[in-house]
């Protein structure tokens, strides 16, 4: 069964990949939530911030 990707999507990501392989540098922030269950109930949540940053050739940071 053949994927159903629509042309604008397949289009977008390409030119953001093309983006991507040309950069130097980049840093972005990623923000997620991480649930642990709890004894007395509804799950324990916690927000966690990844400040990540990328510098060609090979060298990543991620705080």
């Amino acid at each position: 069964m053949p994927l159903l990707i629509e042309q604008r999507a397949i289009d977008l990501i390409k030119a953001a990949s093309a983006r991507l392989a040309t950069a130097k540098a980049m840093s972005f922030a990623a923000g997620v939530d991480v649930e642990y269950p709890s004894k007395i109930g509804p799950p324990l949540a916690y927000p966690v911030r990844y400040d990540v940053a990328m510098q060609r050739f090979r060298k990543v940071l991620i705080s």
